[in-house]
């Protein structure tokens, strides 16, 4: 796999923490497809950009501050998973909140074609095909 992939799916984290849309969409499939993590609520798959950004927006607003910090990234033949630490505070409470959250990503090109979240770890290594 291109080492170019991994520093896109490595830019898109800073991308989401500074609402670098522009930049986020050049790195996507036109036709992207973001799985949300099974039982997420408004949980249906976005399919194309304007979509995914409308969710992306949607997410934000739902916190006073969030930021994604990758802790873990691997190869898998042709997908990259990766472990996200999604820190947020609630816009209304003010409650801290910090949860571990999984995505494997998968490419047409250089571009990112499909994310697919999770929350629980073993989800994941089984949709990147990867042995526990």
């Amino acid at each position: 796999m291109p080492a170019d992939r991994v520093e896109i799916v490595r830019r898109t984290a800073d991308q989401w923490n500074h609402r670098a849309w522009a930049e986020m969409e050049a790195a996507l499939e036109p036709d992207v497809i973001v799985v949300p993590p099974e039982g997420w609520p408004e949980g249906d798959t976005v399919h194309g950009w304007p979509a995914w950004k409308r969710q992306i927006e949607r997410l934000k607003d739902s916190w006073d501050q969030d930021h994604v910090e990758i802790e873990e990234l691997a190869e898998t033949g042709d997908k990259i998973l990766v472990k996200y630490r999604w820190t947020m505070r609630g816009k209304d409470s003010g409650i801290p909140f910090a949860q571990p959250t999984w995505c494997v990503f998968s490419f047409r090109g250089d571009r990112v074609a499909r994310m697919e979240y999770f929350m629980e770890e073993s989800l994941a290594l089984e949709a990147a095909r990867v042995p526990e």
